[in-house]
């Protein structure tokens, strides 16, 4: 295998394994982008649980109130009782003070009592329009959810075909050269070979010594860049269109 058709394989190569290590980024993202769907559900779902609460408790409060009603109206019936038994008007003053004050109590617990019904009306009011978003987040997580396995199913075959194109591609390659590149991308970012352009490496932007281009140019050796030591090759010595992406470090 001449220089060119090695450098077109390298190439192919790293277009691949950039390819992969896109995909597999992109799918590691999938389950976290799962998880802070579920956690608007969530939040929603915290929401109606305090709401919840909160009328658990206004229940509970209205029937305290309301036994304590009922405890001052049987104090005012037996003080009534006790009227019929008086022999004194300071006994039967006595008696109906008590009674005006039970009375007095119970028109404050039945307000109370009022201020707790409309406080529960409310609060059901509010459930319910928090239930109707509850099913409606739930629906749209649903739908975002099944996008993402869709989207986690199509990676995956996707990195499939690309773990097979890769493994074809350093089949055919020279297992040297091989070797060498591998050594490169390892300390460069996953970018083994750049692209050289008028005696600029376009992988480390630095310039290539002139008789090191035209090496370059020539092809009849694998030339390395003095400075980030990729792999050097020359669109148009190759005569790769431009149409064809050559990934490059940011």
């Amino acid at each position: 295998m001449n220089v060119s058709d090695q450098l077109r394989v390298l190439i192919e190569l790293q277009r691949k394994e950039l390819d992969a290590a896109r995909v597999d980024a992109e799918r590691a993202t999938l389950p976290a982008q799962k998880e802070a769907l579920q956690a608007n559900v969530a939040v929603v779902k915290a929401e109606i649980a305090v709401a919840e609460a909160r009328l658990e408790e206004s229940a509970a409060d209205r029937k305290l109130l309301e036994r304590q009603v009922e405890d001052q109206e049987a104090k005012a019936e037996k003080y009534r009782e006790q009227e019929l038994l008086v022999r004194t008007n300071e006994q039967l003053w006595a008696l109906q003070k008590e009674i005006q004050q039970a009375r007095d109590a119970i028109s404050g617990f039945e307000e109370k009592i009022l201020e707790h019904m409309e406080g529960s009306e409310a609060l059901n009011t509010e459930l319910a329009s928090r239930r109707q978003r509850l099913a409606e987040v739930e629906t749209l997580v649903a739908s975002q959810v099944r996008e993402i396995d869709a989207r986690a199913a199509a990676l995956a075959q996707e990195r499939e075909q690309l773990s097979a194109e890769i493994g074809d591609a350093e089949r055919q390659a020279d297992h040297d050269l091989l070797r060498l590149y591998g050594r490169v991308k390892n300390i460069r970012r996953g970018v083994g070979v750049a692209e050289a352009l008028e005696e600029t490496c376009l992988g480390c932007n630095t310039r290539i010594r002139p008789q090191l281009y035209v090496d370059v140019m020539n092809m009849e050796r694998i030339v390395q860049c003095d400075s980030c030591k990729r792999l050097l090759f020359s669109r148009k010595a190759l005569q790769l269109p431009s149409s064809v992406e050559i990934e490059q470090p940011a």
